[in-house]
């Protein structure tokens, strides 16, 4: 009885010893990109999502996700690479207390999208949506300043 205490209070501590406070933890999923192609153009080649702090007008790139899904005309695409995605908001978090996303599609147009603040980002799960349209990539939750320097 004695060694089944002692081994249960080892893997206790050395749960605790992984547990990171700063860090955002993710319930039952992390993010999710849907496309909503509103045009008859088909995008082939790779989509970029990228999520990063926002100081001083530029945007600094903290973690990226690529896919090569095709886009169809007139769907809506999940975007199979980018699905569950967990990245590490601690660096958006040790550069600036505000993030954004920005989605790069095949032909190079991008889209500042979905800004959040700390202390919790709103990401634990998150269904993200990018409209394309004949004139151009849409934010569905509204306009955003477009124009951050990228910062690699």
């Amino acid at each position: 009885m004695k060694k089944e205490s002692y081994f249960i209070l080892l893997i206790f501590i050395v749960s605790i010893g992984c547990y990171n406070p700063d860090e955002v933890y993710y319930g039952d999923g992390g993010i999710n990109l849907r496309i909503i192609n509103n045009t008859e153009n088909t995008y082939t080649g790779k989509q970029s999502l990228y999520i990063g702090a926002v100081k001083n007008n530029k945007f600094y790139i903290t973690d990226s996700i690529s896919s090569n899904d095709i886009i169809q005309p007139q769907e809506t695409t999940p975007i199979k690479g980018i699905q569950d995605w967990r990245p590490n908001t601690i660096k958006v978090k040790n550069i600036s207390n505000k993030g954004v996303f920005l989605f790069i599609i095949s032909n190079r147009e991008q889209l500042f999208f979905k800004p959040f603040d700390f202390p919790k980002p709103p990401l634990d799960g998150s269904s993200l949506r990018v409209y394309i349209e004949e004139d151009g990539l849409i934010d569905p939750n509204g306009t955003i300043k477009q124009d951050y320097e990228i910062i690699k």
